[in-house]
């Protein structure tokens, strides 16, 4: 999958119910690949209910994916967009 493909797969919400802006729900919708649930499993365990300015880009680009990790590339880009758009 390419990722520009990912890029229209990646499903996300972000909160501020809290008064913190959060990543409240993820998902990688028609990955195709079996592996792409475990992926998306691997990135809600390190964004949801984080404040977006503490998401770590750089730990989400580590997650192994066997698919070539376009979709966790394209996640990356989405996150440090939203923290360039809402945090700096």
């Amino acid at each position: 999958m390419s990722e520009g493909q990912c890029d229209n797969k990646i499903r996300y919400s972000l909160s501020d119910r809290s008064g913190v802006l959060r990543f409240e729900a993820f998902d990688i919708v028609d990955g195709g690949e079996p592996s792409c649930k475990k992926v998306a499993d691997e990135i809600c365990a390190k964004i949801i209910g984080r404040p977006l300015a503490d998401v770590d880009v750089s730990e989400i680009e580590k997650i192994p994916c066997s698919g070539g990790a376009e979709c966790v590339k394209s996640l990356a880009n989405v996150i440090r967009e939203c923290q360039g758009m809402f945090i700096r």
